[in-house]
């Protein structure tokens, strides 16, 4: 019984170890942003990016030209940039290392046997966080692109070239809209061709349709010719009759999103309760072999459903 309770113990101290890590790198993540956003309401646009930021995209592109680094964390690198996180491939790796370690642990711990290699599938909890982050940062963008595109619009009106628009954008806008646009000016202000410019804003978000529909227009503008202020006012009326129309959906789905919710909890409050009331009704779904083949088909279908409901309440615009 010693050797599994230090086991616990050891469990527990990583537990807590990586929570604290966490809060620290999220307290420090958004000081961070506070800090950009304040630098670039006071300073130039050229300064939106602190210096290690620059040196960072500078030797991500290098690898990137050189073709060096491997596809597994050119990928997790993508995401990083994508969920404007400043840390490092490996750091995540890392981090999905040790929770899968420590499941595998807990999992030795409730059920030696072969089905202790389920306790590494937490280790993918840092990489499935870091693409929701990238999601919410891509839905961000979208929801501040149309202030953006009207203050871009108001600028061309004013008798600005498209550049310098983008530069009176970023003034006036937030974060992270802000530092993509400031990373297009900066970009072809250090002598750069636009159409490669705005073609990176694209590469940068690939989650984001808004930021590809807006640069196709402006590409095919500059090469067809056209009032580039109507189209860029078009746009931005587009994606806000777009957004109201997902209030609307939100709003007519709530009903059967509260009861997916409810019908995809009500499993696992049911098996806390019995668990609680009494530990040893469930323990033969992890101490019989018939038991564990049960569970896995159980889990199996549960996620099965949970998908089915998904798909039933998600409606396409």
């Amino acid at each position: 019984m010693r050797l599994p309770l230090v086991l616990l113990l050891a469990f527990v101290f990583a537990l807590v170890l990586f929570a604290i890590q966490g809060a620290i790198w999220a307290l420090r993540s958004r000081a961070v942003a506070r800090e950009q956003d304040l630098r670039r309401r006071i300073t130039a646009p050229a300064e939106t990016l602190s210096a290690e930021e620059e040196r960072q995209i500078q030797e991500r592109i290098k690898k990137r030209v050189q073709g060096q680094g491997s596809a597994l964390l050119n990928w997790i690198d993508d995401l990083n940039q994508q969920a404007g996180r400043p840390t490092t491939p490996q750091a995540v790796l890392w981090q999905s290392l040790g929770l899968a370690v420590a499941g595998v642990v807990v999992m030795m711990l409730l059920s030696p046997g072969p089905l202790a290699v389920l306790g590494v599938v937490p280790g993918i909890l840092p990489v499935v966080l870091l693409s929701s982050r990238a999601d919410k940062r891509s839905r961000l963008i979208s929801a501040q692109l149309p202030d953006a595109l009207d203050i871009v619009g108001r600028s061309l009106q004013a008798g600005y070239g498209l550049s310098e628009a983008l530069r009176v954008a970023v003034e006036e806008s937030q974060v992270p809209i802000a530092v993509e646009f400031g990373r297009v000016y900066e970009e072809h202000n250090l002598g750069r061709d636009f159409k490669d410019c705005l073609q990176n804003l694209v590469l940068r978000n690939p989650r984001n349709f808004d930021l590809r529909i807006f640069v196709a227009s402006v590409l095919l503008q500059r090469e067809s010719g056209g009032n580039l202020v109507e189209i860029v006012q078009s746009i931005a009326g587009t994606i806000r009759a777009r957004f109201t129309f997902e209030a609307k959906v939100r709003a007519l789905t709530s009903e059967s999103r509260l009861s997916a919710i409810i019908l995809g909890s009500l499993p696992i409050f049911v098996a806390l309760i019995v668990a609680f009331m009494q530990p040893t009704y469930l323990g033969v779904l992890f101490t019989n072999p018939l038991g564990r083949v049960l569970f896995i088909f159980a889990v199996v279908l549960y996620l099965a459903g949970v998908v089915v409901m998904r798909a039933l309440q998600r409606v396409d615009v």
